[in-house]
């Protein structure tokens, strides 16, 4: 789907052929919102340091925080205590 630039959403994004993507908590709609995908992309379920592009969809700035340093180590398990 492209929005009002008539621009597609996986454009947009940059993800290109063979990409590696992830979503975290992201809504139902949007993976529908990106469109077709280019060739070879494979959606992770859950993130993994090989891949090209993680975009996170917080559901508040708690959330947010916590996540900031686990993506600072390159890692979204949690960090050890």
């Amino acid at each position: 789907m492209a929005g009002y630039s008539g621009t597609p959403l996986a454009k947009k994004l940059g993800i290109r052929d063979g990409f590696r993507l992830c979503f975290e908590n992201a809504p139902a709609r949007f993976r529908r919102a990106l469109g077709p995908l280019p060739e070879g992309v494979v959606v992770q379920s859950a993130w993994e340091a090989d891949a090209d592009l993680l975009v996170l969809f917080p559901k508040d700035r708690v959330e947010l925080v916590r996540l900031c340093p686990k993506l600072a180590a390159g890692s979204l398990e949690p960090p050890p205590a």
